[in-house]
Parts: C-alpha cells; sequence; structure tokens
C-alpha cells in the first residue's frame, strides 16, 4: 500500500515540477513576443524610413536629371548668345564699312579729283585771267572723273 502512495507522491512532485517549468516557459515566451513585438515595430520604422529614402532618391534622381538638363540649356544658351553677340558685331562692323567706306572712298576721290593746280580750296573763285582753260581741272570735271570710275 505504500507504493501507490509514493506513486502519488512522485506524480505530485512531476506535475509541481512541470507546472513550474510550464510558468517558467510562459514567462520565456512572453519575453519572447515581447521581444517580437519590439523586432516587429522596428522593422516597420525601418521599412517606412526605406519608402522614404527611396521616395527620396527618387526625386533627388529626378531632380539632378532636371539640373543636368538646365546646365546644359544653360550652355547652349550661352553658347547662343556669344554667336549673337558675335554675329551683331560682324553686321555693326559690315554696316559702318558700307556707309564709311563708299562716303572715305568718295570724298578722298573728291579732293584729289577737285583740286587745281593752283590748290585754291574748293568752290573757290579761279585768279583773274585763268578761266576756263587755266590748265587746272575744275570741279566739273573731278566730278565726271570721279562718277567714271
Amino acid at each position: 500500500m505504500a507504493g501507490w502512495r509514493a506513486d502519488i507522491q512522485r506524480h505530485r512532485e512531476e506535475r509541481e515540477a512541470l507546472t513550474a517549468k510550464l510558468k517558467a516557459n510562459e514567462q520565456e515566451l512572453k519575453a519572447i513576443e515581447k521581444a517580437l513585438a519590439e523586432k516587429t515595430r522596428e522593422f516597420r520604422i525601418f521599412e517606412e524610413r526605406k519608402k522614404t529614402l527611396d521616395e527620396v532618391k527618387a526625386e533627388l534622381s529626378l531632380i539632378e536629371t532636371k539640373r543636368k538638363e538646365g546646365v546644359e540649356r544653360e550652355q547652349r544658351a550661352a553658347t547662343l548668345m556669344r554667336m549673337g553677340v558675335i554675329a551683331s558685331l560682324l553686321l555693326a562692323i559690315s554696316l559702318i564699312g558700307l556707309i564709311v567706306q563708299p562716303v572715305a572712298a568718295v570724298f578722298i576721290l573728291l579732293l584729289r579729283f577737285s583740286s587745281s593746280r593752283d590748290h585754291r580750296p574748293l568752290g573757290a573763285a579761279a585768279p583773274a585771267g585763268a578761266g576756263e582753260g587755266g590748265g587746272g581741272r575744275g570741279v566739273r570735271e573731278g566730278s565726271r572723273l570721279l562718277l567714271q570710275n
């Protein structure tokens, strides 16, 4: 009879040991679940940050592309501006050349062909007795020679 009491006592001790082990396992499980919840929260935070970083990277890429296009556009505009300035300068020089060159040539030719041998100024009266056949060229003759050239 004492054998069955010993079995009951042994089963009670095993049950208490298993109950204590179960409580320890439950506490360990709660700690693990708490750590898991913390890691899950951290993981969500990292995922949100990663999404934000991906969006920022996409925006940075877009901004960089637009900046490069802007720089290219500015370089193109600067080149066109230089070409415009050079073309304007050449046009101005050409116009000045068209205006000044014939006037200077006409003026030089007029002075050359309108002066007589006695070096009287243009339009001045001829000395007495010189007349039309005084040996010098008159204004009409100089003008005629100028028009022939």
